[in-house]
């Protein structure tokens, strides 16, 4: 995530608009997520951006929002942004790579969503599954 490039005029905006309609004060949000309420204050004030991915992830968990709406690549709220509504300026690879790149940030969305539990079960899924791929690939090669 490259915060460099983010528009930081709608961050701030959306995020107070985000913190009213909880209708929480700087201070309750900045409670909320754990960090001072100068850095929520000068978020809204515009004069300054989240230094971490987990300050997105956090304020996008917190607010159910996607990290994608937080930054103002989407206008659309939901994790997962149709087919239908993604921009439709995105043409050729450059298209299909933000697609991709959509459909991995709405995975990493409904991931973190998840209890520690089921997070657990999926990364032990995952590393079985990789296990096994791994495992027939020289299996295939040796075949053919």
């Amino acid at each position: 995530m490259d915060v460099r490039f983010m528009n930081q005029t709608l961050f701030a905006n959306r995020l107070r608009a985000l913190r009213r309609e909880k209708r929480l004060s700087m201070q309750a949000l900045s409670e909320e997520i754990g960090v001072g309420r100068d850095a929520v204050q000068k978020w809204e004030m515009e004069q300054r951006l989240p230094k971490s991915p987990e300050t997105y992830d956090m304020l996008a968990s917190f607010f159910d929002v996607s990290i994608a709406y937080l930054q103002g690549d989407t206008d659309e709220r939901e994790y997962y942004v149709p087919p239908e509504n993604i921009r439709k300026q995105k043409k050729g690879t450059a298209g299909i790579l933000a697609e991709s790149d959509e459909h991995v940030q709405h995975i990493m969305d409904t991931y973190r969503s998840l209890s520690t539990e089921s997070r657990e079960l999926i990364d032990a899924l995952i590393e079985k599954l990789s296990r096994a791929e791994s495992e027939e690939v020289p299996k295939k090669a040796a075949t053919q």
